[in-house]
Order: C-alpha cells, then structure tokens, then sequence
C-alpha cells in the first residue's frame, strides 16, 4: 500500500505516515518496506500473552 493510500484511510498526511514509518524502521533496524516484510515474515506473527486474573 502506499504512503497516500495508508494517509487516506487513517485521515493523516502523508508526511505523517513518511515520519512514523522512518521510526519503525529505525526501531526495527530495517532501512525499507521490503527488509520490513522480511523480518516480519521470518519472525512471524507474536501470539497474545494470556491474561492472568489477579489473586483474590
């Protein structure tokens, strides 16, 4: 999908959507949309951590 396709169905910029992809990136130690989707295909999807109710 696009920057101004991400833009439009969020209601920002597309400057916006530049800016936080540029901070995933960063965060993720990747440089482009491709590496993005390659590490996420290689670590594949995070299963939810169970929630615990609290002792009573």
């Amino acid at each position: 999908m696009r920057n101004k396709e991400i833009a439009g169905k969020l209601y920002v910029s597309v400057r916006t959507v530049e800016v936080r992809l540029t901070t995933i990136y960063r965060k993720l130690g990747v440089e482009s949309r491709a590496q993005l989707t390659a590490l996420a295909a290689d670590k594949g999807p995070k299963a939810p951590e169970p929630y615990v109710l609290p002792a009573l």
